[in-house]
């Protein structure tokens, strides 16, 4: 459940459970409570790559990715507390997927005990989110066995 095309589902599923327990878009609209941002295949990992990326600091329009992907989805009521929150969970989502793909490769590598493995990160993962391949490395490398550790190369 870390590849590209799981990430925007695992990210639904969390809005939808902070939707439900009131932490999330305090839609009073019914048209909004309806919005497609709770349907299923509606936030796409590429949706999941661009709100991760948002930045609050632009100071002519914060959260200008977000709002975007807001409106395609036919939210209309949201705070910028919301975004964050939503950019926030984009964020986890990702980073569990780095962990996640880290410790899987770690766990390889360790169970292998041969020295000069060389890891190769490719994929849609790598291509959309930023150093996703250094951060495997490092993190992967981090957890090797120490007599291994020297021998791991990207």
């Amino acid at each position: 459940m870390v590849s590209w095309t799981y990430i925007g589902d695992i990210v639904r599923l969390a809005l939808k459970r902070l939707r439900q327990e009131d932490l999330l878009l305090h839609l009073e609209d019914q048209k909004d409570q309806s919005c497609k941002l709770f349907q299923q295949d509606s936030i796409t990992s590429d949706r999941v790559a661009m709100i991760a990326s948002d930045t609050e600091s632009d100071t002519e329009s914060p959260y200008q990715k977000t709002k975007d992907i807001l409106t395609e989805l036919e939210v209309k009521q949201y705070t910028e507390e919301d975004m964050t929150t939503i950019r926030y969970v984009c964020r986890l989502v990702c980073d569990r997927a780095i962990y996640l793909t880290s410790a899987a490769l770690a766990t390889l590598i360790n169970r292998l005990n041969q020295p000069g493995v060389m890891v190769v990160v490719g994929g849609q993962l790598n291509k959309k989110l930023p150093h996703f391949g250094e951060i495997v490395y490092s993190t992967t490398n981090k957890l090797v066995k120490p007599e291994l550790k020297d021998k791991v190369s990207n």
